[in-house]
C-alpha cells in the first residue's frame, strides 16, 4: 500500500477534471433551483442562507447531482487507465491496458461491462431519487 501523499498527483488528476466536468453540470441546476419563487421567497422572509441552500436548493439539485456523479463514476474507470500508467500504479486501469495490449477480449468486455453497470446503477438511482421528490 502507498503512503497517502505518494496518492495526492494521482487523485488530483482524477479529481479535479471531474470536478470541473461536475460544475459545469450543476450550475445551470442551482441556478434554476436559485430563481424558482419559493426560494426567493425564503430570502426575502431572511431565512439564513445556509438554510435556503439545505432545505429549498439542495433537494432540487440532488437528482441531476447524482446524474453528474453516475456519469463521471463511469469515466473514472477511463481515466483511471491514464493515471495508473503515468503514476506507475496497480489497479483496474492497469488490468485494462494490460488486457488491451493482450488482445484479451473477455476481461476488456469485463471491465467495461463494469463500468457500464456502475453508470446505469447511478443513473437508476438519480431517476428514483427523482421519482420519490415529486
Amino acid at each position: 500500500m502507498d503512503p497517502p501523499d505518494l496518492l495526492v498527483l494521482p487523485v488530483l488528476t482524477l479529481a479535479l477534471p471531474s470536478a470541473a466536468y461536475a460544475a459545469g453540470q450543476l450550475a445551470g441546476a442551482v441556478a434554476d433551483a436559485a430563481g424558482r419563487p419559493f426560494v426567493r421567497d425564503a430570502v426575502l422572509r431572511s431565512v439564513p442562507a445556509s438554510a435556503v441552500a439545505t432545505r429549498y436548493v439542495a433537494p432540487l439539485v440532488l437528482a441531476p447531482a447524482l446524474r453528474v456523479l453516475a456519469v463521471t463514476a463511469g469515466a473514472l474507470v477511463a481515466g483511471s487507465a491514464l493515471v495508473e500508467a503515468l503514476f506507475g500504479l496497480s489497479g483496474l486501469g492497469e488490468l485494462l491496458v494490460g488486457a488491451v495490449r493482450a488482445r484479451d477480449v473477455p476481461v476488456v468486455l469485463a471491465v467495461a461491462m463494469l463500468s457500464a453497470a456502475v453508470v446505469v446503477a447511478g443513473l437508476l438511482v438519480a431517476d428514483l431519487a427523482a421519482r420519490v421528490r415529486r
